[in-house]
């Protein structure tokens, strides 16, 4: 805490040219004081970091990002801090199945729903690179406004807890959504 005595503070006015300790001007200290502490602050932060968990040998639960592979990459770690709060939705949704909270389905429901009521049964996984057909795919629309993707969803349904050579089997699964978003057809 600075201290200022009495007799150094001018009588032109209350802040003008006051000093602390050392002769630096209040002012100034307390601006590289501030200014230390966001920096500080700053370096202290560490953004939450996203981990992949391959959804191999996994008990049933969404595993997102990437089925097919144990491999990491920087696009797959940007992908997955990009979508983390469409991750956290299916995995409270899951949560919410679970506790009887949220009633399971597919047809007619959102794909995030959909997916995670397959979620209780399989170790579900969608992949990252299928950029159009994954879960979480950025939609583009044509010259007239109309989406050119995003009404097809691709993701893996894997055996949960499965070991040895059955670990690598997957079913496949396709989800076609109606224009309100619902999906109106499931294909394995």
């Amino acid at each position: 805490m600075l201290v200022v005595p009495r007799r150094a503070l001018p009588s032109g006015g209350a802040a003008a040219g006051r000093t602390g300790r050392g002769g630096v001007p209040v002012k100034r200290g307390w601006c590289a004081i501030c200014l230390v502490a966001l920096l500080c602050a700053a370096c202290a932060y560490v953004a939450p970091r996203v981990e992949y968990v391959s959804p191999y040998g996994q008990p049933a639960g969404y595993y997102p990002g990437r089925g097919d592979s144990f491999a990491t990459s920087p696009e797959l770690t940007a992908w997955l801090s990009k979508n983390q709060a469409g991750i956290d939705d299916v995995q409270n949704r899951i949560v919410q199945i679970r506790e009887g909270k949220r009633a399971p389905g597919c047809i007619g429901d959102d794909k995030y729903t959909c997916v995670a009521t397959l979620a209780q049964k399989l170790a579900v996984s969608d992949n990252y690179a299928l950029r159009d057909l994954n879960l979480f795919a950025d939609i583009r629309h044509d010259v007239n406004g109309r989406p050119l993707n995003g009404s097809k969803v691709t993701f893996n349904g894997f055996i949960p807890n499965a070991k040895g050579d059955v670990v690598h089997r997957h079913a496949t699964f396709y989800l076609t959504l109606g224009d309100n978003g619902a999906v109106s057809a499931v294909e394995a």
